[in-house]
């Protein structure tokens, strides 16, 4: 059988692309067909997978501390892991984040987690906050949000111990 090269490319709507090139075009290696196309291409595969740093369970630890100092701060109620929230206050819910390592200065909340939390949100008729430690340096830096979402710390009010306190008392 005779390999042919592809000179055009048409569309559904039959508009006419010349001389495809496969490789300006980066497909997500599963799928049907070879795979459905993937934005912003492979060079942005590559840098997640180079950023990305897999949670330890000496990490795990470290952030299950950081949790429960910000439950002992405000009293509130440090939940289990597996609940949508780290933290309960009274009508306040609160996802605290723990920056250990790493060199982005941002939080990430998944699509699926986020809806878990607004609908637990609404179930229990609560307010969502959001905490983040960054304990990279000495002391920890503290940061909050209101509302849930994926946020850069430089989105996020920058505040101490006892201004946290404040916000919910």
């Amino acid at each position: 059988m005779e390999t042919q090269q592809i000179l055009a490319y048409a569309d559904q709507q039959g508009r006419v692309y010349a001389d495809w090139d496969e490789t300006k075009h980066p497909r997500d290696p599963g799928g049907e067909g070879g795979g459905r196309f993937v934005r912003g291409g492979a060079s942005r595969i590559a840098r997640a997978k180079a950023s990305h740093k897999p949670s330890t369970r000496k990490n795990q630890q470290i952030a299950y501390r950081h949790e429960a100092s910000i439950a002992q701060l405000i009293d509130g109620t440090n939940l289990a892991d597996n609940e949508p929230f780290d933290v309960i206050k009274g009508h306040h819910a609160v996802e605290v984040k723990v920056i250990i390592g790493g060199k982005n200065p941002k939080i990430t909340m998944h699509p699926e987690s986020l809806a878990r939390k607004v609908a637990e949100l609404r179930k229990n008729k609560r307010i969502g906050h959001t905490v983040v430690i960054d304990a990279r340096g000495t002391p920890p830096a503290y940061y909050y949000k209101a509302g849930l979402g994926s946020f850069r710390l430089s989105a996020m009010q920058r505040v101490t111990r006892v201004h946290l306190r404040e916000k919910f008392s």
